[in-house]
């Protein structure tokens, strides 16, 4: 018999939840501490690491880009 993964919690914003959240048992094998790869810790906290850096860099492109256009409008119409 194979070890399926622990329970992941479903919150109730996800469109696979009902009623505010159920609990889904995943359908991969457990390979590490009772986790499949997706699940364990160390890689969810992987993830958001990733997650938050992707953030951070689309933020700053976004600040440049806003400050480009402010340089182009204001050398376009100077004085206004």
């Amino acid at each position: 018999m194979t070890i399926k993964c622990c329970f992941d919690k479903v919150d109730h914003y996800n469109k696979y939840s009902v009623g505010g959240g159920v609990f889904l048992q995943c359908s991969r094998v457990a390979t590490r501490d009772g986790f499949c790869f997706q699940h364990h810790p160390d890689a969810v906290a992987k993830r958001k690491e990733e997650q938050q850096e992707r953030r951070r860099r689309r933020n700053r492109r976004e600040a440049f880009l806003a400050r480009c256009r402010a340089a182009e409008l204001a050398a376009k119409f100077p004085g206004a």
